[in-house]
């Protein structure tokens, strides 16, 4: 389960990119100088990577910090104006009754 909608979003960008470029998750590992555990975990949502291995994910995925993020922040957005928040949906569940 991902750590936050921030890092949920990040990893969906980060997927995007890569599959784009129609690399794997090993590839981009290698391209970081890392691992695949190390990619797949940041596209899962587990990893709170440092602004360094940022900047080797974005190079590894041929972009820039800016758009990864950039992504990331509409993704995130976008997520959160279209999901109801679990206080919402406690409410919601509570008033129908579930």
């Amino acid at each position: 389960m991902p750590r936050s909608l921030e890092l949920e979003a990040l990893g969906e960008a980060a997927e995007s990119f890569r599959l784009k470029l129609g690399l794997t998750q090993y590839e981009v590992g290698k391209r970081m100088k890392s691992d695949a555990t190390q990619a797949g975990g940041i596209e899962r949502g587990l990893r709170n990577p440092s602004y360094k291995t940022l900047g080797r994910l974005a190079a590894a995925l041929e972009t820039t910090v800016g758009e990864l993020t950039t992504l990331a922040d509409e993704i995130a957005a976008e997520r959160s104006h279209s999901a109801p928040t679990s206080s919402c949906r406690q409410h919601n569940n509570e008033r129908s009754g579930s």
